[in-house]
């Protein structure tokens, strides 16, 4: 869990920075990590972090749905 929550930290990092393809690479990196071992609350966050890296609704929707879940 925790080398999921680094990576998604240096794919934002990388983001700010303006290095979109490290930002990815290390997004896809860390929603991996975390979809293998991470907490369902820092799966939430990697997939809003993905949605806003890299652009594609479909995170933003599996944030939403397991935040959704989780409230329950």
């Amino acid at each position: 869990m925790l080398l999921g929550m680094a990576w998604r930290g240096m794919a934002l990092a990388a983001h700010a920075c303006g290095r979109m393809n490290d930002a990815r690479e290390r997004i896809e990196a860390a929603i991996n990590e975390l979809e293998a071992a991470g907490s369902p609350l820092s799966l939430v966050d990697g997939y809003r972090a993905a949605a806003m890296i890299t652009g594609n609704n479909q995170w933003r929707q599996r944030a939403k749905t397991l935040a959704r879940q989780l409230a329950y």
